[in-house]
């Protein structure tokens, strides 16, 4: 399945440190289940999903962001902290959180990151006034060739 770029997320994610130039072209992202670390009979896992993205050469100045906001989850619900990622020597750190009705969640991003793989995982911290979830879910990807014709 092909599936034009993310939407740039500038407003919402802001990466510093050392970019690399993701590389142009066709791109596999596998996106785990959502799961929680400690499972009730209420949660159900959000499935997993594999997708490709093209990637022109006219968009990769703004790849990453949109690769990276899409480990991080960039969710149009709640009010949500600004995004910081930093990169550097290929790793990944950064988080955000978000206030969510009685709630809050938040997001911390780790893994690797260069010009043609990612590889992150992200743990996600639920928390109301009587309780505290944990998830987790993991987001790979890879240059796979050219985008098509």
């Amino acid at each position: 399945m092909l599936a034009a770029p993310p939407a740039p997320a500038d407003t919402e994610i802001v990466v510093t440190g050392g970019r690399p130039h993701v590389a142009p072209g066709l791109w596999r992202i596998d996106q785990s289940a959502t799961f929680s670390e400690t499972p009730t009979p209420k949660f159900q896992p959000f499935p997993g999903r594999v997708y490709t993205v093209c990637i022109a050469p006219e968009h990769q100045d703004k790849a990453l962001e949109a690769l990276l906001g899409a480990a991080i989850g960039m969710s149009d619900e709640g009010l949500c902290t600004l995004s910081a990622i930093r990169v550097r020597k290929g790793k990944v750190t950064g988080g955000k959180t978000c206030s969510i009705g009685m709630g809050s969640l938040s997001f911390d991003l780790h893994g690797k990151v260069n010009g043609e793989t990612m590889d992150t995982a992200v743990s996600i911290v639920g928390e109301t006034a009587s309780t505290k979830t944990r998830y987790r879910r993991r987001l790979r990807g890879a240059r796979v060739g050219d985008c098509p014709s």
